[in-house]
């Protein structure tokens, strides 16, 4: 693969830490089956906005030991850099290659760039919410190459979930499956960014 001129980096579990699995579910007996998943997808599309998405959160009859406003006020004071990624985005910035946040998540993406300053790390942000589409979806790909206005072969992503990585190649859009900084980093040391 040659040298990108972009590099997309999903966020939660590959930037930042994902509370729904670090926080939620612990408190939630170790399991997330209370929550109504179709709702966090339309949330996650921006279909619903946030008052919608908490009256419909929790599965009608389940039985949940915290509100709905207690799960997302949780969610939300729990969002932390993944070890090793804050100093290698550090690091990254000065490779000159533009760096994009392109994640599957809902408007509360906006409190975690506010309380982890992500503006420091990225130029731009394509995130379901905003796109109305969702990786491994084609139109979430698309939609991050026409907001960058860099062709995804040109591009890399970086993302945790390998149907989001096989989607991006089968575009023509290389990817590398994030298993952890260090492996990042010896990737992007071989691509000559660090």
């Amino acid at each position: 693969m040659q040298r990108p001129e972009l590099i997309a980096f999903d966020l939660m579990d590959t930037v930042v830490r994902d509370p729904f699995f670090s926080e939620i579910a612990s408190r939630l007996g170790g399991s997330l089956d209370a929550l109504d998943a179709a709702a966090w997808a339309d949330f996650e599309l921006g279909r619903i906005d946030e008052e919608t998405y908490l009256g419909r959160m929790l599965h009608p009859g389940r039985s949940c030991p915290l509100a709905p406003r207690a799960i997302r006020d949780l969610i939300l004071a729990s969002y932390r850099y993944l070890e090793g990624m804050e100093p290698l985005l550090v690091e990254l910035a000065a490779s000159g290659v533009a760096r994009w946040a392109f994640s599957n998540y809902p408007v509360w993406l906006e409190r975690a760039r506010a309380a982890l300053s992500l503006d420091r790390h990225f130029a731009g942000y394509a995130v379901s919410y905003q796109l109305g589409a969702r990786k491994p979806e084609r139109e979430a790909f698309l939609g991050l190459a026409a907001r960058c206005g860099v062709p995804l072969e040109r591009c890399l992503l970086v993302d945790d979930r390998e149907p989001n990585v096989a989607a991006a190649r089968a575009l023509g859009m290389p990817a590398h499956r994030f298993e952890g900084a260090a492996a990042l980093r010896l990737e992007l040391r071989a691509l000559g960014l660090l």
